[in-house]
């Protein structure tokens, strides 16, 4: 009877921990706050493949120190502002790796995003559960 459980609950497994390793993971703030105030992290979901970041305002000025409000988030689609264009009023920045929109992060310490497409850096506890289902259905 434990094998025919197993063999019944390990596809759903397999599913559960596939979706976890190819999720991208962006910088999320839905409303506009600070930059360096962004930090919560978001899976998005498959048809979400893009991180943004919306320049809503910024204080810049010589010696360009200033802060600046971001939204930022995970999208379906994205139109980046050509880097070209001056005076831009929102500025828009698009990116498909893990936590690549952490523009305004890098002066507090955080690292780059991650040179991988796959969450499997940020999901250490869903990983290491979907390795332990697979021991107990097996």
């Amino acid at each position: 009877m434990k094998m025919k459980k197993g063999v019944l609950i390990l596809p759903l497994v397999i599913l559960f921990c596939m979706e976890l390793a190819v999720s991208l993971e962006c910088y999320y703030c839905p409303s506009s706050v600070p930059s360096a105030e962004c930090t919560d992290l978001y899976n998005c979901t498959k048809n979400e493949t893009i991180c943004m970041t919306k320049i809503m305002d910024s204080d810049f000025g010589f010696p360009f120190q200033g802060t600046e409000n971001v939204i930022k988030g995970c999208v379906k689609e994205c139109i980046p502002t050509d880097l070209d264009t001056i005076g831009q009023a929102h500025p828009v920045f698009c990116c498909n790796k893990d936590r690549c929109n952490n523009r305004g992060l890098s002066n507090q310490g955080l690292s780059e995003a991650t040179s991988t497409g796959a969450s499997h850096v940020a999901l250490p506890i869903p990983i290491t559960l979907c390795y332990f289902l697979h021991i107990i259905v097996l």
